[in-house]
């Protein structure tokens, strides 16, 4: 049968190459065997020579190549019958590279994507090579899932992009391809619209002189996923509203200027919902208008949080609700009021100054009429922190009595005499520890 031959390429490890037709094999120099390859020594003159056989493959021979260099090679081959035809493949290749960044889902005048600058680290890149009549879909750049490519395109291989986001495949001269970006729940988009316009169309060419010429390098792409998140800036269990904030967020692990959130949609008087980049993000409040203690307090505390995965948990989600309903004719009602398990939520609550009233009851209480001591709201005496207290209480010996501790949180400071300044509601985590002197004497 017929045996075609192609040059290992000076390589020194194995790798996958183009064929001819369409087929698939593999070449390699050293080592080939620890891959499942088979080699023979021959000795000739001009030394020892190793002839490798890719398996798994349907008619290929590997001939090592000793001498290999820009101005061309010599194939040596033995046991040639003239009438059998001899098909040899070229197996140069040159290099495609690029970086994948993270987006910020706006649009620049000239229509392409804005980068935030921010490599994307592990993604997949794959390489796909164009195979007869190429017809991808008509949006301004390939989808970017295997299950939209090309129909008749097929997958060379794929990897990983680096801490600096970078990748670089390299392809058999000849060859038309085009990169994919790979990641569930994510979409990602060409940012040179010309390269944009060569992967809908014809593929890239594979040659020297467009790699000469730098037509193979900067095969950027951007992620354009967004994510919708809820900001909520208020005071005490009440949430109630303590200033206008100021808030930006950046990408935990990026070295660039957090980015302002602004234009947010306003859910209610303390919350608002954004849209950012679905990646593990930082939110910081930077100020609360005129609140100096909230300021501080929210500035020195970020909120952090990895919501990569959150739009593709989301999407299976809403899949298994489906065909639940469709099955079982099921719905699960999902609780609107419970935000405790709501990874896109960034609560900033301000504690605010805890003070207490005491509630006397039984003891005969000899200092209940005093003025310290009147209904409403001046009975909160005591503020948490400190040992002593405007009201004074005196209670008979050998008596019953039932302390009531009432509390409230003064989340307004600037406006201490103003009950609205006031949460009467804290948060259900607050411990108060009382130390009593009763029955002690002073």
């Amino acid at each position: 049968r017929v045996r075609p031959i192609f040059p290992g390429a000076g390589r020194d490890e194995s790798f996958p190459v183009l064929c001819p037709n369409g087929e698939s094999c593999t070449a390699s120099v050293g080592g080939f065997d620890e891959h499942g390859g088979e080699y023979t020594d021959e000795v000739t003159s001009r030394g020892t020579a190793k002839t490798y056989t890719s398996e798994g493959t349907q008619d290929w021979t590997t001939v090592l190549l000793k001498h290999c260099n820009l101005n061309g090679f010599r194939t040596f081959i033995s046991h040639l019958g003239f009438n059998h035809e001899i098909a040899i493949a070229d197996n140069s290749m040159v290099p495609i590279s690029g970086s994948v960044f993270i987006g910020t889902g706006a649009r620049d005048d000239a229509g392409g994507y804005v980068s935030t600058t921010c490599p994307l680290a592990n993604a997949q890149v794959c390489i796909n090579q164009v195979l007869g009549s190429h017809s991808a879909p008509s949006s301004d750049t390939l989808s970017m899932l295997p299950a939209e490519s090309s129909q008749g395109d097929r997958e060379i291989g794929c990897v990983h992009t680096d801490d600096a986001g970078g990748y670089v495949f390299n392809v058999a001269i000849g060859a038309r391809i085009y990169p994919t970006v790979v990641m569930p729940g994510h979409e990602f988009k060409a940012m040179d619209n010309r390269n944009s316009f060569l992967y809908r169309t014809s593929g890239v060419e594979m040659s020297f002189e467009a790699a000469r010429s730098g037509a193979l390098s900067r095969h950027d792409f951007v992620d354009i996923t967004l994510t919708r998140i809820e900001v909520e800036v208020a005071g005490g269990g009440c949430r109630k509203f303590i200033g206008e904030p100021t808030m930006q967020y950046r990408l935990v692990g990026c070295a660039v200027s957090p980015i302002p959130l602004e234009n947010g949609d306003e859910l209610t008087d303390v919350r608002k919902g954004y849209n950012v980049p679905a990646h593990n993000i930082e939110i910081r409040v930077t100020e609360v208008a005129d609140h100096d203690q909230a300021t501080l307090e929210f500035m020195n505390s970020p909120i952090s949080r990895d919501l990569s995965n959150v739009n593709a948990a989301e999407a299976e989600t809403a899949t298994i609700a489906a065909e639940a309903e469709e099955e079982f004719g099921l719905v699960d009602e999902e609780d609107d009021t419970d935000d405790s398990s709501n990874q896109s939520l960034f609560e900033f609550i301000y504690g605010g100054i805890l003070f207490v009233r005491p509630e006397i009851e039984g003891g005969n209480d000899l200092a209940a009429t005093t003025p310290s001591c009147e209904e409403g709201e001046e009975r909160y005496r005591y503020r948490v922190g400190t040992l002593q207290s405007e009201s004074f209480h005196v209670v008979q010996t050998n008596q019953d009595l039932e302390v009531t501790l009432y509390l409230r949180a003064l989340v307004i400071p600037n406006h201490p005499r103003d009950d609205d300044s006031y949460c009467d509601t804290v948060d259900a985590s607050t411990v108060v520890s009382v130390r009593s002197r009763i029955g002690l004497d002073p």
